[in-house]
């Protein structure tokens, strides 16, 4: 449909697709679907194939399940519909374009929240466009998107956000593995038009290790405070990660750098990631800060390749506010025509009371017998916690609230403006 459905929406919208909306009867409805879910269940045991070689779209789908994110299943699903017919380059453009979007966004750690109501919207948006030009609108529509919650980020901003980050900290490890298999794969020759190497790195779960070890102090000393804390800063960048085996993790683990049982001989002699290929090369005198500064950029490279985004595209934001000089409120939304009174907001789900929130003829919210002003007190009543609202409630549609604040915020063009919680 093309619509942003919460699952508690599913089921009635369902309903009433079948009923009111449908071309087809449910007799003829039942084999699309069946034929649908066969797909999905070859895309998901694919993926969880540690050894084999994956196309495009099962690819997708094992680094975003990794990663924690199901966001873009609907665009395999569409891509894929019965009758669509897309040539496998077109899918594959179409995936790659909104797998950097997603993976870049999450790089950068800028939030996902709001990504399924765009993903809905490529969908209803594009579902006319002729197979040959659909790749490059979709990127089209991607690079013009220029809300914080949704852009894409550019190779710069990317730069800037990892090469000085303690990543091991900030990410989660299936994500952070994700990242050193991509860079990997790269090295391997997998991100042209066609695979240079045999085969990608095995997706068995590799241990991430420090190549400077996190208790560095009784094999790698050095001489002043000022060190110790420039030692600690660079220990968790990216350019200090790297994937091991897990017999060899055990056996590097702690030990010194140099020597014939040093880090750099058994990795040298036993490793075969090519993430590890110019440690060799690179570190004859020691591993220091200063090559893991320059491993991290080389590093980063591989990720700004593995998920590029079109030529001259530099990732705008219009949205950003530069200081509070004002607020939004339900009532400039009413007094906007965004927001009419009766309408019904639902929460998103979670274990509270179903207890709908009615926008009343002075734009506040009743629910449960109580008088809200803001949308974040409503969802604070409903789950005795502190709730940002505009995600919190459900336009009848669907759709956050904060779709009206954004068109809201878009229409009066103002750079200047806070967000009222």
């Amino acid at each position: 449909m093309g619509e942003e459905i919460s699952p508690r929406q599913t089921f009635a919208r369902f309903k009433h697709f079948t009923e009111h909306e449908a071309a087809q009867s449910m007799t003829s409805l039942l084999p699309i679907i069946k034929q649908q879910a066969d797909q999905y269940q070859r895309w998901t045991e694919r993926a969880g194939e540690p050894n084999s070689p994956l196309n495009t779209v099962e690819l997708n789908v094992y680094r975003l399940h990794a990663s924690e994110l199901e966001v873009l299943k609907p665009v395999l699903i569409w891509l894929h519909e019965p009758g669509s017919n897309h040539h496998q380059t077109v899918i594959d453009g179409v995936v790659n374009a909104c797998e950097s979007w997603v993976m870049r966004r999450v790089l950068t750690r800028l939030g996902t929240s709001d990504l399924g109501r765009v993903v809905a919207d490529l969908i209803k948006s594009h579902r006319q466009i002729a197979s040959e030009n659909l790749t490059g609108a979709v990127r089209s529509y991607l690079t013009r998107l220029n809300a914080t919650s949704t852009y894409w980020p550019g190779d710069e901003q990317v730069i800037e956000e990892i090469k000085t980050q303690p990543v091991y900290r900030r990410f989660k490890r299936g994500r952070l593995r994700v990242f050193l298999e991509a860079i990997e794969d790269h090295l391997r020759g997998f991100t042209g038009a066609k695979p240079l190497g045999n085969e990608r790195v095995a997706r068995v779960g590799y241990p991430i290790e420090h190549l400077m070890p996190q208790k560095w102090e009784a094999n790698w000393p050095v001489e002043n405070p000022f060190e110790q804390e420039n030692r600690r800063d660079h220990i968790h960048r990216l350019g200090n990660l790297t994937l091991l085996t897990q017999a060899l993790n055990g056996k590097v683990s702690n030990g010194p750098w140099l020597g014939d049982n040093g880090k750099r001989a058994l990795i040298d002699t036993h490793d075969v990631f090519l993430l590890n290929r110019r440690l060799r090369d690179i570190s004859g005198q020691g591993w220091t800060e200063q090559q893991i500064d320059d491993r991290t950029l080389a590093l980063i490279e591989c990720l700004l390749l593995t998920w590029p985004v079109p030529e001259g595209h530099v990732g705008k934001v219009k949205d950003q506010p530069a200081g509070p000089t004002a607020s939004v409120t339900l009532k400039q939304l009413a007094s906007a025509g965004l927001l009419i009174p009766g309408t019904e907001l639902r929460s998103r789900a979670g274990n509270w009371k179903d207890i709908p929130a009615i926008v009343n003829n002075d734009a506040s919210l009743s629910l449960d017998g109580q008088r809200f002003t803001t949308p974040s007190g409503a969802g604070h009543y409903l789950r005795k916690g502190a709730t940002n609202g505009w995600h919190f409630w459900l336009l009848p549609d669907g759709q956050r609230l904060s779709v009206l604040r954004d068109e809201f915020l878009l229409g009066r063009q103002r750079p200047n403006v806070s967000l009222d919680a």
